[in-house]
């Protein structure tokens, strides 16, 4: 099953806090290490970036890409991270979460047993990006 982490300062995250995140997400890497993804919400009208890529934590927060992420970033006021443990849809690049669709986003912890119950559900390989699109 997968693992979420997340840090919240509504006046912007400190680079103590923002270790602390990496950290957490290397170590939920137990929870999760068929892929590894990242959202970070900053700014005024709440601008979000995300970072994604089918590696597990401890590999991802090693990568230039990475370091890129936090660097851009540097006035996130939120930080959520997810280390996915493939239980359905191949493990890839776009399988993995964090999902974004217009003004939602979000990651996913869990199976969706009755997914044919949401719209659009045989276009999407994988639950939780069928759960947010249909959320937007």
């Amino acid at each position: 099953m997968c693992g979420n982490v997340g840090l919240f300062n509504k006046t912007g995250l400190n680079l103590a806090q923002k270790d602390l995140f990496e950290q957490m997400l290397w170590m939920d890497s137990i929870r999760g290490y068929h892929s590894t993804g990242v959202i970070s919400v900053s700014g005024k009208g709440n601008k979000r970036s995300i970072l994604k890529d089918a590696v597990d934590g401890a590999y991802f927060t090693q990568t230039k890409e990475w370091a890129n992420f936090r660097g851009y970033n540097k006035d996130s006021k939120i930080l959520i991270g997810h280390n996915r443990w493939a239980t359905q849809g191949e493990v890839n690049k776009q399988n993995s979460h964090p999902f974004s669709f217009g003004n939602i986003s979000g990651v996913h912890n869990g199976t969706l047993h009755y997914q044919s119950n949401l719209p659009d559900y045989t276009r999407f390989e994988v639950d939780s990006e069928n759960i947010y699109w249909s959320f937007h």
